[in-house]
Order: C-alpha cells, then structure tokens, then sequence
C-alpha cells in the first residue's frame, strides 16, 4: 500500500473510502470506551451492596486525580499539540518532523508515567469492580496509545523518507486522528 501511495494511486476516492473505514473503526474504538465509562459510572453512582454501597468501595483507597492522571493528561494534550504542528508544516510544505518526533517523545512519556501508574497501585485487578474497571479502563487507553505511537513512529519514518507531500499523507492524517 505504501508502494501504491506513493506512485500516486490513492485517488481521491479511494482516499475518500479509506477515511470512511477509518472512521468506522474510531466509531467502534469510541463506542468501546463508552460502555466502559457506562460500567463506572454505574458502579459508582448506583454502587452495590457487595461493594459496602459506597464508592470507592470500602478499603480501596481512591487515586489522587491532581497526581498521575492529571500529568498523563497534560502529556497526551502536549502530544495533539505538537502532532497537529507537525501536520500544519506538512501543509505548508514546509518539514514537520522536528514536531513529530517530540510527538514521540510525548507518547513514550506517557507509556511510562501510565506504567508507573499501574505498578504503584495500591489495589489490583482482583480487588472487586473498582480494580477491574481501572486496570481494564486504563490498559485498553494505554494499548490505544501505544498503537498510535507504532502508527506515528511509522509515519514519521515515511516522513523521513520524503514519502508525504502537501497533498497525499492520507496515512499521516489517520495517525493524527487516532
């Protein structure tokens, strides 16, 4: 596909059709963090008796919102930032790899503080729905930015390579927006 891409054989429908699947899969992603986001706040709204009616549930002490998630937070709205840089110097043909690697940089950050975060809980998985719905919420956010990290890592070998221009980067764009 690469190959195709650059001879030029993405037409604009094809493009247009690439989008469109793409977006039905964000569509999927999106509808997946929604159920899990439903399960928390149904737990935590309407919290059981098996859980002490409380929430956080009874011997779970909760996390510092203004600790690790609010540096990971800053981080992943850092990396938007740098990426949507790295795409608007690409439009201006202009080179936007410098954002782009910083883009990285970000995303390997974020990884770490996110490996941090799970290794210095002080509850697991197996500690009721309070543990489940944190390690299962959190894993599968940070599985999705590792795939946008291998997704932009590749681009920006693309970019490297002079494979993008003002015009064609169908596949820079999708990275950016997952």
């Amino acid at each position: 596909m690469v190959i195709e891409g650059i001879a030029g054989n993405h037409l604009y429908h094809l493009q247009a059709a690439f989008k469109f699947r793409f977006g039905l899969f964000l569509l999927r992603e999106a509808i997946f963090f929604f159920a899990i986001f439903w399960v928390y706040l149904d737990s935590a709204i309407n919290p059981s008796i098996e859980v002490g009616g409380q929430w956080p549930p009874i011997g779970v002490l909760p996390l510092n919102p203004f600790g690790t998630p609010l540096l990971n937070t800053v981080v992943l709205l850092s990396r938007g930032v740098t990426a949507t840089y790295s795409h608007y110097l690409l439009l201006m043909n202009r080179n936007g790899m410098l954002p782009l690697v910083v883009t990285l940089v970000l995303a390997f950050i974020f990884e770490a503080v996110q490996y941090i975060e799970f290794t210095g809980r002080s509850f697991s998985i197996r500690d009721g729905i309070y543990g489940r719905i944190f390690f299962f919420g959190t894993g599968f956010h940070g599985l999705h930015v590792i795939l946008g990290h291998i997704f932009l890592a590749f681009n920006a070998y693309r970019m490297r390579e002079g494979h993008f221009t003002r015009t064609r980067h169908i596949r820079f764009e999708l990275a950016l927006v997952y």
